[in-house]
């Protein structure tokens, strides 16, 4: 298979131990589809609630705010692509190496005009071809609609359209969300925009049939984790400067977790990783696109600088 799937987030929730994020603070997420999902977004590391304890599941969900929370919920291997053709993207924004990701992995091409609108609203139909492309094989299952298994009973009214494969592939594997359907118009709320809790749904059951060999989601059925997998985290070489500077990761001892932390050389000239002192990263010379990457194995702050250029500092604290 194509796809983001090499990469697996394996943060396993320790609720006994981490009571003050349990998920029954959530007091506003009432749907139970929706609670198994939200908890284990939130134990992996990929949602988070708001202050007042809320998780705000009917709130909508940006095109940005969607690939972030796919990504944290499946894990990056790097993007390798630095140049994007979407020309309203701003390079420094939080979420140029998620579409960057996404780009390269094909899951995302943005608009005919040349736009992929980060911060619009992502709509049920936008969202589904996301997540299809994500984690399976689209065309394949699909197979020209033949045979399709419909878990929601509806039949498209029109099978050409461009969203009609990806439609197809999750309902045939009944992972639509039960919000995202409707009478009108064409049995599914197409055009609805993707809410928070639809998109820890969908985010969950589709992880689910994939771990399991791309099966039909029955209740019961959830996304594998491993013991001792690894998260890794991206850090930019680029204008003499680490970025971000200062790094913070989680989930070693407690969940188990080994994090790994990947540099690439995004400068003209070659660079170094190198720890201040003791234990930790040390790169060989890095050359212009070459990468670098450390798996962490204690909790600790670790101060690094380039050889090559002094100035250059940065820090990844490691926190259980």
């Amino acid at each position: 298979m194509k796809k983001i799937i090499s990469l697996f987030v394996a943060f396993i929730s320790a609720i006994t131990l981490i009571s003050n994020i349990a998920f029954a603070s959530f007091h506003d997420v009432k749907d139970s589809a929706q609670m198994q999902a939200v908890q284990w977004l939130q134990d992996i590391g990929a949602v988070q609630g708001y202050s007042d304890g809320t998780f705000r599941p009917g709130n909508s969900v940006t095109r940005a705010e969607f690939l972030k929370m796919l990504y944290e919920a499946t894990g990056m291997h790097g993007p390798t692509i630095t140049k994007l053709p979407f020309t309203d993207i701003d390079e420094k924004a939080w979420y140029i190496n998620y579409v960057r990701e996404a780009y390269a992995d094909h899951i995302i091409d943005g608009y005919s005009d040349g736009t992929f609108k980060p911060n619009n609203t992502i709509n049920v139909a936008e969202a589904s071809k996301i997540v299809a492309n994500a984690y399976f094989d689209v065309d394949a299952l699909y197979n020209n609609g033949k045979n399709l298994y419909k878990c929601s009973g509806i039949t498209l009214s029109d099978t050409n359209v461009w969203y009609a494969k990806y439609i197809g592939v999750l309902d045939s594997l009944c992972l639509m969300p039960q919000d995202t359907l409707t009478d009108y118009p064409y049995g599914f709320a197409l055009d609805m925009n993707m809410t928070r809790g639809a998109m820890a749904v969908i985010l969950y059951k589709s992880k689910a049939s994939h771990d399991n060999g791309n099966v039909k989601y029955t209740e019961g059925l959830t996304p594998k984790s491993k013991s001792n997998t690894e998260d890794t985290r991206i850090i930019e070489i680029k204008d003499f400067s680490f970025s971000p500077s200062t790094l913070s990761v989680k989930g070693v001892v407690i969940a188990g977790v080994n994090p790994k932390v990947t540099w690439i050389n995004r400068d003209s000239v070659s660079h170094t990783v190198t720890v201040d002192s003791g234990t930790g990263p040390n790169s060989s010379i890095l050359k212009p696109g070459d990468t670098y990457t450390y798996t962490f194995t204690k909790v600790g702050t670790f101060n690094y600088h380039c050889n090559i250029h002094p100035s250059m500092k940065g820090t990844v604290t490691v926190t259980e």
